[in-house]
């Protein structure tokens, strides 16, 4: 098969746009600009190299997804356990959750929920339309829920039922809810295929010193004094940073989720994250794994990543704050 013929039949799988997106870093930067690209490629540039790079991408994506698909089941079964204790209908009976509870945010999720439950065609949601009224127990709920209903419901409930999911993960409240939002973006964007690899992102998770995730921080404010440079060389880049309010690239939000996965004991899961890191491409000219992902120097050295030792950062009894 020629080169020509392979690139054509490559094309037309995956379709030209998509793959724009992966040659980009391969064009030529625009004179006197950070952030313009001309039509003309890198020396040395070669579309084995973009394919490598979508292959990659597409590897991410996969471990993101397994990874996320166990920590969102960890969730839901942790909910129905923590809320079933009050009541079995408890995420039904607004004075079963919390004190402050916003109306209108709570009234859309029950709105919400109940139209999900009525095309859900599931035989046990059939079940509990027929004989309890559409009414379910809230450990058979939260298996109908969307994500977002599964995050609203958090954001519902007592801070204290909320501290004991978040211990679970290691974490005071106030971190395990920021996270909800790093969860939601990762998981929006490989279920809509997007590029990873060098995505910035625009939620910047709380790492809470943790000393499991204090690299991670580190990494995210040398990236930053990194983009603060540019602004100051560059205002077209500040008008288009501003715009885009991206903060973060992918490796502080890979952290997060390997840290839950550790406090969950899914080590496996974690380690599969870690060995798609390890197979970043260095030797395609031009990629840098701490310019392109955010990585580290030295990550591999961090108890996050040492799998000889027990899972990272289990709870200690000061994770219950805000």
């Amino acid at each position: 098969m020629t080169d020509a013929h392979e690139y054509a039949m490559e094309f037309a799988r995956i379709g030209y746009y998509r793959l724009s997106g992966y040659w980009y870093p391969f064009r030529k930067p625009a004179p006197g600009t950070t952030d313009k690209r001309l039509d003309e490629f890198v020396e040395g540039a070669r579309f084995e190299h973009v394919m490598r790079l979508y292959r990659y991408d597409d590897r991410l994506r996969a471990a993101l997804y397994s990874a996320l698909s166990k920590i969102e089941l960890a969730i839901r079964v942790k909910v129905g356990y923590v809320l079933g204790r009050r009541d079995a209908f408890a995420y039904l009976k607004p004075v079963m959750l919390r004190d402050d509870l916003n109306v209108v945010e709570y009234s859309n999720f029950v709105h919400s929920f109940t139209k999900e439950v009525k095309r859900n065609d599931e035989d046990y949601a059939e079940h509990f339309r027929n004989d309890y009224d559409g009414q379910m127990p809230i450990w058979a709920a939260t298996e109908a829920m969307t994500l977002g209903h599964i995050i609203t419901l958090l954001r519902c409930m007592k801070p204290e039922d909320l501290n004991e999911i978040a211990a679970d993960f290691g974490v005071s409240r106030g971190a395990f809810s920021s996270w909800f939002t790093t969860m939601t973006e990762l998981r929006n964007s490989v279920a809509h295929q997007e590029r990873l690899f060098d995505r910035e992102f625009d939620n910047i998770p709380n790492w809470e010193q943790r000393p499991e995730l204090a690299h991670a921080k580190l990494a995210n404010e040398a990236y930053l004094r990194r983009l603060q440079n540019l602004v100051r060389m560059n205002k077209a880049y500040h008008e288009f940073q501003q715009s885009q309010r991206r903060h973060t690239r992918i490796y502080g939000q890979l952290a997060v989720i390997a840290y839950m996965l550790r406090n969950l004991g899914d080590d496996d899961e974690a380690l599969n994250l870690k060995h798609c890191l390890e197979a970043f491409p260095t030797d395609i000219p031009g990629m840098s794994p701490n310019k392109t992902m955010g990585i580290p120097d030295h990550w591999k050295d961090q108890i996050l990543w040492n799998f000889d030792l027990p899972g990272a950062g289990a709870a200690d009894g000061s994770t219950t704050g805000e």
